[in-house]
């Protein structure tokens, strides 16, 4: 006799995977925030910062001079706020603020939010020995999206 399956909503299934893979979770949030930042500045700031990891809480971003970043972190406050708003929790405690070169080319990809990138065969690979463990198809397929979507949407 064949048992009957129910339908399952993808959301279901994803919660019950991040609660057993809670490190692969943290990671998705953390590069969702750094893929954020964009959002929640104007694209004049865009032009001058480039968000470049997020790691234990702290958000990095490089600023095109000292005086940029003196201005961000006296904002600090109100961007933490909007980028944990944005994520759905308080992942974000503080943002660091470099000073440094940013390329022309960076600068304009900053601002040019429609840009992507080229998914490479290596990135390709790393995704597949991301989800190589998964044995629900669909929730496999479905992961691997995700991370080539978070990847083309990062600069």
């Amino acid at each position: 006799m064949k048992r009957e399956r129910k339908p399952v909503k993808a959301s279901d299934v994803l919660n019950e995977f991040f609660k057993n893979h809670r490190y692969i979770y943290y990671r998705i949030k953390m590069e969702s925030a750094v893929n954020l930042w964009k959002k929640i500045n104007d694209p004049i700031i865009s032009v001058h910062t480039k968000a470049i990891s997020a790691k234990d809480g702290i958000l990095t971003v490089k600023t095109s001079s000292p005086t940029v970043s003196n201005e961000l972190s006296l904002r600090e406050k109100n961007l933490l706020d909007k980028i944990n708003s944005l994520i759905g929790e308080k992942l974000i405690k503080k943002i660091i603020f470099k000073s440094g070169f940013i390329k022309r080319e960076e600068k304009i990809k900053n601002f040019n939010i429609n840009n992507e990138r080229k998914i490479t065969f290596n990135v390709l690979k790393k995704i597949d020995g991301l989800v190589k463990d998964i044995k629900d198809e669909e929730l496999k397929y479905t992961l691997k999206k995700l991370f080539i979507e978070s990847y083309k949407s990062r600069f």
